[in-house]
């Protein structure tokens, strides 16, 4: 998939491109790029680095992350179509909107089974232990707001605190904010990162399902390969998630996943 060609539409190109991939009977391992620059090709090359990549750090615009969710919508369908494969290895360098959001789409419910290569090995659900060291807060906010923050903060960067910073900007009252943190701060394995990905995706259904929650603004710190498992789990929800990358000192948001993205 590039997204350089701007006069060809993402979904025939996205049709195109996963109509020549030969993976009947074997898992598909397509690299997806969304940070640096150009990746090398395989069999199947998802690159938007054109968009929202580069050699410095941006968080992307609204436009251009509308345009990765829409083309990726669409080899999802496309590969759903090609073959009764639903095993596919991502190799991936990615802003953690385009990793939530690649969860999201090849989810869970319509029978994908992602694993996402890490710098510590494959991250699969089927290979998770006990999430231990996971701590979870709701902080209760305006009981009639049907907004909510999920705070994520596994990595060594002050999610929560700046999170603080951006409620106090946005146009509508919190329900409340649902954070998840770690005592610990060991190197994540690949079987802890399915499980506190489990863990998380559990705990976030639930809070937000009994506190009415139906648009959640999504701040996150942790390993790509959580993030892409997490979204693969947060199905059976009615609710928008909007996702924010970092910007500076603080978040920028990113791309809107609507609750009827399939």
């Amino acid at each position: 998939m590039n997204q350089t060609l701007p006069s060809t539409p993402a979904s025939r190109l996205a049709r195109l491109a996963a109509s020549r991939v030969p993976i009947p009977g074997r898992r598909c391992r397509p690299p997806l790029s969304t940070r640096g620059t150009r990746q090398s090709g395989g069999e199947l090359t998802l690159d938007a680095t054109a968009l929202v990549g580069g050699a410095r750090r941006r968080p992307g615009s609204a436009a251009a992350w509308r345009r990765f969710l829409a083309a990726l919508s669409d080899v999802e369908a496309a590969l759903k179509a090609h073959s009764a494969n639903r095993e596919i290895v991502f190799r991936l360098g990615l802003h953690l909107s385009a990793a939530l959001a690649l969860g999201r789409i090849f989810h869970q419910a319509a029978g994908w089974r992602l694993a996402v290569e890490g710098c510590h090995g494959v991250a699969r659900l089927d290979a998770a232990v006990d999430a231990e060291d996971l701590r979870v807060v709701w902080d209760q906010g305006s009981s009639g707001a049907d907004e909510a923050t999920l705070e994520i903060e596994l990595l060594p960067h002050p999610v929560r605190a700046m999170a603080t910073d951006l409620v106090s900007t946005l146009a509508h009252p919190l329900r409340g904010r649902l954070q998840f943190w770690r005592e610990s701060r060991d190197d994540l394995k690949p079987e802890h990162l399915a499980a506190l990905s489990k863990a998380i995706a559990l705990e976030t259904q639930r809070t937000c399902g009994d506190k009415g929650v139906r648009l959640l603004h999504v701040l996150c710190a942790a390993p790509v390969e959580l993030a892409v498992l997490l979204g693969h789990q947060l199905t059976g929800m009615e609710i928008d998630l909007q996702l924010y990358e970092r910007d500076a000192d603080g978040y920028a948001p990113s791309l809107i996943v609507p609750a009827a993205t399939p």
